[in-house]
């Protein structure tokens, strides 16, 4: 307190000594920064614009151009608060409005006694404060004494945008500083003591902007992996746009996004958000206008239902599902015929798998790989299709038999206990009847009148099961010998020809030799319609016949011919 009262004393003596107009001729100080500003009336922006002229204006060894204005003795004092009195002289502002005055505590107290001062938000204010208001500090963080004075020029979200005189951004050199976002101060910072609100004479007071009509997002519901876009509406009457983002009720994130409609966050970790923007100018911060979405994280790839076996009787349907959570699934069933020793993959790509069993299918393998968006994959475990009842694994087959000679059908099958029932059908398969074969072979003599009979046999199980077998048919083949080989006699060395004509289906030849009479007979190379050879010595009197096959297997002998010598 003694150093403040003796501070307050020297200054009254040099405001005494040095008031006269010789002592003010005598001062040098900068001319730099002239105010270039033309007053409107409006004495709040009238104060702005002239200030702002100023800015980076610095002192130097001489003083100031505004402690020589405000009287001397006063350049090369702090000057904080003479740049005020000097701003509001320039902009016409009177005194009864915004005081002259050199110390910052005058001016504290000017305000507080004509009921214009409202204390900052650190001691409990919740005033927000408007272009023109002058702004009080004390480094002390005292609500009765202040050290520094600026004029607001508006407020950028949680920052004070000031001009100062005195002021510094490096400790060095003392100049007039706009302090805006990129230098500011914190509107909750306790060197901010409070704000004088001078009673300007103004005909309507300035308005923030409205708050944007719409503010959206390009979804409600994002996964964490995913980018978040929001817009919102542009304001007609806003500088720009300050976005603040919360998640869960708490803040975690704001900033100026300028003159933007729009914001593209980063995939953002889960929980519930809300987005607030506001609209700025130069009057201050709209009212917020808000959206609201969800994150969620990404569903743990996971098969919670794997398929099980499934058996039908050969026809049926053996069905396989599996179920899986996670996000954007795909699906690959694969199969395995060697116990899952090898695998390939399959046509179907759901969540379900379906076949109708044959005897292939039975105990075929198969599983499901599940992908997720996100390239992680999931292997099911196995199941096995399987046939119920007995599986015929041969099927009987045509016949086609010379007139009297047997044809003969087989089946084979596995299961347990099986039974056979060797059935026929004279009318192409409508009806049947049972035959007294009851075993895995049926044979029959086909003459005429069981030509083209069909047969099948019906094969049961233990439980009863029957399984039926595809149908065969017993036919007669139409092999058939029309024209024997005749002997021939021709001069020593001379070539004898033998011919055979047959009729049937897939026909082949085979010519054979006997050199004593038919007894023991050879095959030759000869194997078409026709056969010739040179007689001489050694194949004089040799026999000659053809084996006619057809592409049943049924075959037939041609009668023998001689070649003989003259």
């Amino acid at each position: 307190m003694k150093k403040r009262a003796i501070s307050l004393f020297l200054l009254l003596a040099w405001l005494t000594v040095y008031m006269s107009d010789a002592g003010l001729a005598v001062l040098a100080y900068s001319k730099d920064y002239p105010n270039t500003h033309l007053n409107t009336g409006d004495q709040a922006e009238d104060l702005i614009a002239v200030a702002l002229t100023q800015a980076g204006y610095t002192a130097d060894s001489t003083g100031t151009k505004y402690g020589a204005w405000y009287g001397a003795g006063m350049t090369n004092v702090s000057w904080c608060a003479m740049f005020v009195s000097w701003c509001a002289h320039q902009a016409e502002v009177p005194t009864s409005v915004l005081p002259k005055h050199a110390t910052c505590d005058v001016g504290m107290n000017w305000f507080k006694k004509n009921g214009l001062w409202h204390n900052g938000a650190y001691y409990g204010g919740s005033y927000l404060p408007q272009r023109g208001d002058i702004v009080y500090y004390s480094k002390q963080h005292s609500l009765t004494h202040a050290t520094h004075v600026g004029i607001v020029t508006g407020t950028s979200g949680k920052y004070l945008q000031v001009v100062e005189g005195n002021t510094t951004s490096d400790l060095k050199t003392y100049k007039v500083i706009h302090r805006t976002k990129s230098n500011n101060r914190l509107l909750a910072d306790w060197y901010i003591i409070g704000y004088g609100s001078p009673p300007y004479e103004t005909a309507e007071s300035p308005e923030p902007p409205k708050p944007p009509a719409k503010v959206t997002s390009s979804k409600t519901s994002y996964n964490s992996d995913q980018q978040v876009t929001v817009s919102w509406s542009r304001v007609e009457d806003a500088d720009s746009y300050w976005a603040y983002l919360y998640r869960n009720g708490k803040e975690i994130w704001y900033d100026d996004a300028g003159s933007d409609t729009s914001l593209t966050f980063k995939p953002l970790s889960a929980g519930e958000y809300r987005l607030l923007v506001r609209s700025v100018n130069i009057y201050g911060f709209s009212d917020a206008a808000e959206c609201r979405f969800t994150v969620t994280a990404p569903a743990v790839l996971t098969i919670v239902s794997q398929p099980v076996d499934a058996a039908a009787r050969l026809g049926g349907t053996a069905s396989f599902r599996v179920k899986a959570t996670g996000d954007g699934l795909h699906y690959q069933w694969q199969l395995s015929n060697d116990a899952g020793k090898n695998w390939r993959n399959s046509s179907v790509k759901t969540a379900d798998y379906a076949v109708t069993l044959s005897e292939a299918h039975n105990g075929r393998m198969v599983r499901c790989v599940v992908t997720d968006r996100y390239g992680n994959s999931v292997t099911s475990q196995t199941a096995c299709m399987k046939v119920v009842g007995p599986i015929i694994t041969e099927q009987p087959v045509n016949a086609t038999v010379l007139s009297g000679s047997t044809a003969s059908f087989r089946v084979k099958a596995v299961g347990v206990g099986l039974t056979y029932q060797w059935q026929l059908s004279d009318d192409t398969g409508k009806s049947w009847r049972n035959s007294k074969a009851t075993g895995a072979y049926y044979a029959a003599a086909v003459y005429d009148a069981n030509n083209g009979r069909y047969v099948r046999c019906v094969v049961t199980d233990q439980n009863g099961i029957a399984l039926k077998s595809n149908a065969a048919i017993m036919k007669l083949a139409t092999l058939k010998i029309t024209e024997q080989p005749a002997s021939a006699v021709v001069n020593k060395g001379e070539m004898a020809s033998f011919r055979v004509k047959a009729t049937g289906s897939g026909l082949t030849y085979q010519w054979q030799l006997s050199d004593d009479a038919g007894k023991n007979w050879r095959n030759s190379k000869a194997t078409g319609a026709y056969y010739a050879a040179a007689v001489t010595d050694a194949t004089n009197n040799r026999c000659v016949r053809c084996v006619v096959t057809d592409k049943f297997g049924n075959t037939v002998k041609s009668d023998a011919a001689v070649m003989k010598m003259r």
